[in-house]
């Protein structure tokens, strides 16, 4: 399916937050899909779910994943080893991280790390 062709956006101020440990900078570089792009694509994998198994996850990744990253590079607020975010991931925002080093599990959040309690 061809609809999943993002819209560039302007660098994004990213942190990488942990409660007790405060934030973190992070470099971020994402994209978000177009809402038709994404309706179309969450659509096309319920249909796909309807006839197995294997759409029930790509139904779940469809709907969360908003944004699509192009680059990241940010380290664990606890231990400050590097976190890792693969090239071409879909998330949402706030995602969920973890740390394989200090085993804490921070927040990569767009904007100011207040803004997100």
């Amino acid at each position: 399916m061809r609809a999943e062709t993002p819209r560039s956006t302007p660098p994004a101020t990213a942190f990488v937050s942990l409660r007790g440990y405060g934030s973190v900078p992070a470099h971020l570089e994402v994209s978000r899909f177009p809402l038709l792009a994404w309706m179309a694509r969450v659509v096309f994998f319920c249909v796909c779910w309807v006839g197995g198994t294997l759409g029930l996850g790509l139904v779940y990744g469809g709907v969360r994943g908003r944004y699509r990253v192009h680059a990241f590079w940010g380290v664990c607020p606890s231990c400050r080893e590097p976190l890792q975010l693969r090239e071409g991931s879909k998330i949402s925002l706030p995602h969920p991280m973890n740390c394989y080093v200090c085993h804490h599990e921070p927040e990569l959040i767009l904007g100011p790390p207040a803004a997100y309690g």
